[in-house]
């Protein structure tokens, strides 16, 4: 299900999800962008409970659709789906159901990403 920024506000918090042993890494340019919402969807049949996306070289638009996609996959597994995790992007962080956001070193300071994605997400921060 994709949740639009209003409806999410009118539906209340999202779950906070508990942080599971495993955190995978779902890189589109490892990956390939074609191949990413089936590797997502495998990497929760698989069990892992927190994936992160990363699509670093991927233009806007396509990101956009690649993160619908990944959400789309996972739509059958219900309650059962992993937290997932949005790498750099505190705009589509907002505009999904994402669980949490994880920013570099060179990405919005995390007090301004706060700021974009509201109180319930988690906010992860490279410290190298």
């Amino acid at each position: 299900m994709i949740v639009e920024p209003h409806q999410r506000s009118q539906q209340g918090s999202r779950r906070r999800p508990e942080p599971g042993p495993v955190y995978a890494l779902a890189d589109a340019g490892t990956l390939g962008e074609e191949a990413l919402p089936a590797a997502v969807a495998a990497l929760a049949e698989a069990g892992v409970r927190w994936i992160q996306i990363r699509a670093k070289d991927t233009p806007d638009a396509e990101l956009f659709s690649l993160v619908e996609s990944c959400f789309r996959r996972l739509e059958p597994r219900g309650a059962d789906a992993p937290a997932l995790w949005m790498d750099d992007r505190a705009d589509l962080a907002a505009l999904f159901p994402f669980a949490g956001l994880h920013l570099g070193q060179r990405d919005l300071p995390p007090a301004a990403a706060r700021r974009v994605v509201g109180p319930d997400l988690w906010i992860g921060a490279s410290t190298h």
